[in-house]
């Protein structure tokens, strides 16, 4: 099964998905009914930190792929587990899209911008438009650390889609968005840095 987000579909597979349209629902109800405007913005996977550096990294529970199997090689465990290798993609394991923080906090500025002055409800898929699989990014943190990384393969979870990339054309026109940075590499690059520097 393959999904791409765009502006109109809305047909989500699982629980977590289902979760995030009842909320825009909910908006879009007290919208219509109380005039209240929101501005929704759907984050395909966050990754990466600061390129500057200034903000430093804190330790915390983690259940995204790149900051967990950093995490795993910062402890010295360096292996990441992948949850189905068997999905009908080029290398058997889920696609998806992955955006930088740094591109995440520039949209919500522009939303902001566009609620305050233009007052309407809208909402905005946020992504970088490409796909990579979990084990394409598996390899690139390999490459990052310098660290030879092993591989569990784990059963699927249930509701995963094989393929899940943004369409981010609308806030693109309407926003006036563009990303700084697509590169999983400089997003895992950045993220590596950061925590490195907060164990010296």
């Amino acid at each position: 099964m393959t999904l791409s987000m765009s502006c109109t579909q809305k047909n989500p597979i699982n629980p977590y998905g289902k979760t995030k349209l009842i909320v825009e629902e909910i908006l879009s109800d007290y919208d219509r009914a109380y005039g209240i405007k929101s501005c929704c913005l759907r984050y395909f996977n966050a990754a990466g930190w600061d390129p500057e550096g200034v903000i430093p990294w804190k330790k915390r529970n983690e259940n995204n792929l790149i900051p967990k199997v950093l995490n795993n090689v910062l402890k010295g465990k360096n292996e990441a587990l992948i949850y189905g290798m068997d999905y009908p993609t080029v290398d058997g394991t889920c696609i998806r899209d992955y955006i930088h923080v740094s591109d995440l906090a520039c949209a919500h500025v522009l939303a902001l911008d566009r609620l305050l002055y233009q007052k309407t409800s809208q909402s905005y898929n946020l992504g970088s438009i490409k796909g990579y699989s979990v084990y394409e990014i598996i390899k690139t943190i390999a490459h990052v650390t310098k660290v030879e990384i092993a591989i569990k393969n784990c059963p699927r979870s249930p509701g995963d889609p094989a393929r899940l990339v943004a369409n981010a054309s609308k806030a693109k026109n309407e926003l006036g968005w563009s990303l700084n940075y697509d590169n999983p590499e400089v997003m895992i690059k950045n993220l590596w840095d950061a925590m490195c520097s907060s164990t010296l």
